[in-house]
């Protein structure tokens, strides 16, 4: 075949959910993999269901669904592996799926990983649905599962050198509004990459910088996003020279840094007219120039 498949044992597909997938892997020609949405997943493929166990009610869910809609195409770091589809070029050129995550876990970050740092890009297509039952492909007690869990997280992160927030996400930032139709954001962090992807799908036209404190991670979003590395995340004001931003978010909390407010008024200067500087105090997201009650620490 053209294509080739990779489908977990514990799903049901829908109406036209592979016809709309290939329509989606061959709308360009540096597209890697896509994936679609599902009810039982750990990222961002998720989608709440109304049919709570109802099969006969899924499927009518599905049909209204599933529709072809390419504005509902959304670019991401990595594709979960309960419904992974990639050209046979793609297979040619990376090779096989990595049989040090055996049974399984943590082999599709791999191979998404693998594929991007090949030039092409991972797709998740929200206008497409199938059933996922989740966790019934190894039949295994919850606990040994959990372990297989954390032993493949951590052959994933030593294998590419990636920090431990690599691929984490901060939800709040669907809240985020953003005056400008086309922002230019500027993502201060520790490794948590996905953020500039869903940023990118609420802001189609936006431009997303980020700075990262672990060369692993950097490298891992380089070729989606340009991405400097700064050791010291307080110091990422020297990289900044003449730049401006419309948003600039800096995730880590600042009341670790000696001198919060001089290091906060420093990124406010490179803000655009009109930007907003949002920044951690606390565990709490704060907008600058407002300072936390009681101040930093």
């Amino acid at each position: 075949g053209d294509d080739l498949l990779l489908l977990n044992s514990d799903t049901i597909v829908t109406p036209r959910w592979l016809e709309q997938l290939l329509i989606a892997l061959h709308s360009s020609a540096d597209i890697g993999a896509v994936g679609c949405m599902t009810n039982e997943s750990c990222n961002r493929q998720r989608l709440d269901v109304p049919y709570g166990t109802d099969l006969s009610a899924m499927l009518v869910f599905a049909e209204e669904y599933n529709h072809s809609t390419p504005s509902k195409w959304h670019k991401t770091l990595s594709v979960t592996g309960f419904c992974f589809l990639f050209p046979r070029k793609v297979y040619e050129e990376v090779g096989s799926l990595d049989e040090r995550f055996t049974p399984g876990n943590y082999e599709d970050n791999d191979y998404s990983l693998r594929i991007r740092k090949n030039g092409r890009k991972l797709l998740i297509c929200e206008d497409t649905f199938i059933h996922h039952f989740g966790s019934k492909s190894f039949l295994k007690a919850q606990t040994l599962d959990s372990l297989l869990l954390e032993r493949n997280r951590q052959k994933f992160l030593k294998k590419w050198g990636l920090s431990t927030n690599y691929a984490t996400i901060h939800p709040w930032l669907e809240k985020l509004r953003i005056p400008s139709a086309a922002p230019h954001i500027l993502l201060i962090q520790k490794g948590a990459c996905m953020d500039a992807y869903l940023l990118q799908k609420l802001y189609p036209s936006s431009k997303i910088t980020l700075i990262l404190d672990t060369p692993g991670d950097m490298e891992a979003i380089s070729p989606d996003f340009p991405a400097r590395y700064c050791p010291e995340l307080p110091h990422a004001t020297a990289l900044l020279a003449g730049e401006t931003y419309d948003c600039i978010i800096y995730f880590e909390p600042v009341d670790n840094i000696s001198s919060p407010t001089a290091f906060l008024n420093s990124l406010a200067t490179h803000l655009a007219p009109g930007g907003g500087l949002l920044y951690v105090s606390s565990d709490r997201i704060y907008q600058y120039p407002s300072i936390p009650p009681g101040g930093f620490g």
